[in-house]
């Protein structure tokens, strides 16, 4: 059985997976899941907000009697298991490759409209 005082250290387990997987630094949960939101599946997002809104309840202990601790077990679950299978060299890797594709297109293009001036010239 997982007790209100586990909450924020699953929160900040999340958080450190979000700054490890995705390179988001923040302070809590909370503002990591504001600077990833583009990075993360909406799915994803909803089940932040389940465990950041946990996380604020467990501070007091009023409200954290309040807490579902099944679907704060399931949002904590489901969210690291998604970070984790997240691969940081495939992602770098395809940055790269993005990049180059850019710069390639880029070149074939300026040589194309070279080509197209030295037409429209006369020269070729």
């Amino acid at each position: 059985m997982m007790d209100y005082r586990d909450i924020p250290m699953k929160a900040e387990a999340v958080r450190a997976l979000m700054e490890d997987r995705l390179g988001i630094k923040s302070r809590d949960l909370g503002h990591a899941m504001r600077k990833g939101r583009r990075l993360l599946p909406r799915a994803m997002r909803k089940q932040g907000a389940v465990l950041v809104a946990a996380d604020r309840a467990a501070r007091s202990p009023k409200t954290a009697r309040q807490i579902n601790r099944e679907k704060v077990l399931l949002a904590y679950e489901v969210l690291t298991n998604h970070l984790r299978a997240i691969n940081v060299n495939a992602q770098r890797r395809d940055r790269i490759l993005r990049l180059a594709g850019g710069i390639a297109f880029q070149i074939l293009l300026l040589g194309v409209a070279f080509v197209v001036y030295l037409w429209w010239r006369g020269l070729v």
